[in-house]
């Protein structure tokens, strides 16, 4: 099944209130995830502290880090064995050389041979 990122309802007459729940490979937030996932970064953009979710479905080696344009790594968020579950990450955006200066930035997510990357912007 593909993701959808967006969905317009057309044909709209009237005023309605729509929930919406959102799942990323769970069945729900508390249980365990069915597969390796990296949620979006928020807020994007990110003016000072953004926050990055991720999942793994079972114990595995992790990295998740923030890559600049040139591909270089910036900063590693999350390195090391973790068990199935969500965790949560930060980024003030810190860096090996001190701040990162303004600019677009990408977080990857490397797990059981998988890369996934979200891009974020990082505004002063």
């Amino acid at each position: 099944m593909t993701p959808t990122l967006s969905y317009t309802f057309s044909g709209v007459r009237a005023s309605h209130t729509i929930s919406v729940t959102f799942k990323l490979g769970v069945l729900s937030v508390n249980e365990a995830p069915l597969e390796f996932a990296l949620g979006r970064v928020s807020p994007n953009p990110t003016r000072g502290v953004m926050l990055v979710r991720f999942a793994v479905p079972r114990q595995s080696l992790v990295r998740v880090s923030v890559i600049d344009l040139q591909g270089r790594e910036v900063a590693v968020l999350a390195q090391g064995s973790y068990t199935a579950g969500w965790y949560q990450v930060s980024w003030g955006g810190a860096g090996g050389r001190g701040r990162a200066p303004a600019g677009i930035y990408f977080v990857r997510m490397q797990a059981n041979g998988q890369k996934f990357i979200q891009r974020v912007a990082l505004t002063r």
